[in-house]
């Protein structure tokens, strides 16, 4: 039986380009939903886009620069379930949490 992985977007801060285009960081940490303990090296793709990531020894990643708009992620890992993370809205100068 496979695991479940939790997922926490932390939060998106804010960049503004030299060319007033507004862009975001995605930030996370994927966790073990059992013993909360972080999931190294768990694969976040962003989903309708070739853009993807892996997971520090702590759980965490990040997305640079990513435009304002709607976004889905899909977390996976050896031994745990696919979870796909529902369409959320990264906007300029509002905090994600």
């Amino acid at each position: 039986m496979l695991k479940t992985i939790t997922t926490f977007i932390i939060y998106a801060s804010i960049y503004f380009e030299v060319n007033a285009q507004s862009s975001q960081i995605i930030r996370g940490k994927v966790m073990d939903s059992f013993n909360e303990k972080p999931i190294e090296g768990a694969s976040i793709l962003i989903v309708g886009t070739q853009k993807g990531t892996k997971t520090a020894d702590n759980g965490t990643f990040t997305f640079g620069k990513m435009p304002v708009g709607r976004y889905q992620l899909q977390v996976s890992s050896v031994g745990y379930e696919t979870q796909l993370i529902t369409e959320f809205l990264l906007e300029s100068g509002k905090e994600l949490v």
